[in-house]
């Protein structure tokens, strides 16, 4: 009777052991798996802020370059019309060449505002098309930005999810060692 209960104990403690086992693999595959996921979120965190750096700056960049493009245009415009007004005054000054020269700078100012009209035209068209730009990087942005914020929520949930599995497989392993010892007492008794 007693060699059969110490092979019933030790039956009972083989499938114990395995049983624990078996609970502490598992737990291990479970946090593996949540340890895997959190890092490919915050992979895609990353990826996720760093086209959203890129756009912005892509706008930025669009803005300074139409900003430095108009001054441009605008400065060539007035340094064009200082000219036509110093040609202008050298003509007053000899009257029979004044005419033949003002018919020039007549029929050269009816071009200038020729092409500042189709400047203009292109100007605003080139604005509204940096506008259209500017709009769909600003689009993209509040897109990136929620779902940035999708998965900065998500990682907190795994975060939880791992840390809750971490305590629970502390506990399972205090669990053993505390039921180790108790068999442990059981086998020095019999």
């Amino acid at each position: 009777l007693a060699s059969d209960v110490a092979r019933w104990r030790a039956e009972a403690s083989a499938v114990a052991d395995q049983a624990r086992e078996s609970e502490r693999t598992s737990r291990e595959r479970e946090l593996r798996r949540l340890e895997k996921a959190l890092a490919d979120a915050d992979t895609r965190a990353r990826v996720l802020a760093t086209e959203a750096k890129t756009l912005r700056d892509s706008r930025d960049d669009a803005l300074a370059t139409a900003r430095v493009q108009a001054g441009t245009e605008a400065r060539i415009l007035r340094d064009e019309l200082e000219a036509v007004s110093a040609d202008l005054e050298g003509a007053r000054r000899d009257l029979s060449a004044a005419r033949a020269k003002e018919e020039a700078l007549v029929s050269r100012l009816a071009e200038k505002e020729k092409a500042t009209a189709s400047a203009e035209s292109s100007r605003s068209a080139l604005n509204d098309l940096d506008k259209e730009r500017i709009a769909r990087a600003n689009a993209r942005i509040a897109e990136l930005t929620a779902s940035l914020g999708e998965v900065e929520d998500e990682r907190f949930e795994l975060r939880r999810a791992l840390e809750a599995h971490v305590t629970a497989l502390v506990e399972a392993k205090v669990d053993s060692a505390e039921l180790a010892g108790t068999v442990a007492e059981l086998r020095k008794e019999l």
